[in-house]
């Protein structure tokens, strides 16, 4: 509607349909943080996370859930920002709050040692920012979307179509995530290998449509700009070019994850299944793999167990090399938990995250 608005040359539609998104959205998404925080333990259950598991997940889906609001007004904003044909800016805003949000993992879980769930607040600091960011970008230099005090307040019409239009759209990208929860659930009994086959899948997946998605959503402002302005004829034109781009980047990115599948789903693994299965890490090896270390037992490091830590590091380091004949030198710290000094003392190097797939959480 934003975008049809703009092309049209509505701006005063334009604003009111901005008020009214960014105020029912600001309701919703309240009543989410409200919803997911009370329901988490629920959620949890239905997904089959372990018992000794659950008060560090349920801590970390909370905060998650109290950065919802931040998530909708980056959202909001950067749509809005598209529909006036600004995609640059929303995307810069967001590689930085993800720059900024690997370098505080970084820091605080890989420096200080703060645990894993300051992954998760280091994610809602970042998505706090991004959208900080965008509302001082438009209120700098898009008037066409500065909204004045006196300007704040829902249109009934406008909200009854947004939601004709958003609850089909939301369906379409709900229903992804829910068969996954779905699938995570009946995976999680299955045991380790399993979930972490299936985790592993659905990061490649995430990755590889992403960039599928955001032509999608191009072509989609393209369209409602030209539909608003009357140009059906170049609506046709840039919604057939559309069409063959999402093909072509398909053809490609399904070429390439089948042609290099078994290097994409490389493993870091844990020394007591590298011992029962050494076969698999012989092969993983001599197909090109770089193989890492993950503890022996997906060991936790804190202040009270770093000496068994360490020999969990060695002993897997021994294993591997026993299997490969060469000496290891990355590790990924099970829960992000990392001591530098280890780096001196082993001659490793850690293997973080910037981004959080809580694929730990249903070990």
């Amino acid at each position: 509607l934003l975008s049809e608005f703009f092309g049209a040359g509505e701006y005063e539609k334009l604003k009111r349909e901005m008020s009214t998104a960014v105020l029912f959205g600001l309701y919703f998404s309240l009543a989410v943080v409200a919803a997911g925080i009370f329901l988490t333990p629920a959620l949890l259950g239905l997904l089959n996370v372990p018992e000794d598991l659950m008060d560090m997940t349920s801590v970390y889906l909370r905060i998650i859930f109290l950065g919802a609001p931040f998530t909708y007004f980056y959202n909001a904003l950067a749509s809005a920002l598209k529909s006036v044909g600004d995609s640059r800016t929303p995307l810069k805003f967001l590689m930085f709050s993800s720059v900024l949000n690997g370098v505080l993992d970084v820091i605080f879980i890989g420096g200080f040692h703060f645990g894993i769930i300051c992954s998760a607040v280091t994610t809602v600091i970042a998505e706090a920012l991004s959208a900080v960011l965008c509302i001082i970008y438009v209120y700098r230099r898009i008037p066409e979307l500065q909204l004045q005090p006196r300007e704040f307040k829902v249109d009934k019409e406008l909200l009854k179509k947004t939601l004709q239009y958003g609850s089909v759209t939301a369906l379409q990208q709900s229903c992804q995530p829910v068969g996954k929860l779905l699938i995570q659930g009946a995976v999680n009994p299955m045991g380790v290998d399993v979930m972490a086959a299936f985790n592993a899948v659905n990061k490649i997946d995430a990755y590889a449509f992403t960039p599928e998605q955001s032509i999608s959503h191009g072509i989609t402002t393209f369209v409602a700009q030209n539909r608003g302005a009357g140009q059906y004829q170049r609506l046709r034109e840039g919604f057939r070019r559309g069409l063959m781009l999402e093909f072509g980047y398909w053809a490609c990115i399904c070429t390439l994850v089948l042609v290099l599948r078994q290097g994409i789903v490389g493993l870091f693994v844990t020394g007591e299944h590298a011992e029962l299965h050494p076969d698999v890490i012989e092969r993983m090896f001599e197909e090109g793999h770089l193989i890492g270390n993950h503890t022996y037992s997906h060991i936790q490091l804190t202040k009270n167990n770093r000496d068994k830590f360490k020999e969990e590091l060695i002993k897997t380091n021994e294993i591997l090399k026993e299997i490969t004949g060469e000496e290891v030198q990355y590790v990924r710290p099970p829960y992000g938990s990392w001591d530098k000094s280890f780096e001196k003392e082993l001659n490793m190097f850690p293997v973080l995250w910037t981004v959080d797939p809580l694929d730990w959480s249903s070990r």
